[in-house]
């Protein structure tokens, strides 16, 4: 279970990572489940389109 204001994970960069990153996966009572399925369009526009630099402009080429 997960609390509110809980730290779920921390980013990094390891090994042959292109960035600063983040795994996440989410399991409802064992089974793998795709967490979009349980996103707010509405949250992710007003807690993180608005904050992430979606342009690429400071993006690393590859």
């Amino acid at each position: 279970m997960v609390k509110r204001d809980q730290i779920m994970g921390l980013s990094g960069m390891t090994g042959m990572a292109g960035g600063d990153h983040v795994h996440f996966a989410m399991q409802l009572d064992g089974v793998q489940i795709d967490p979009k399925e349980w996103w707010d369009a509405h949250w992710i526009q007003d807690h993180v389109v608005r904050r992430v630099d979606l342009s690429g402009k400071y993006c690393r080429a590859s």
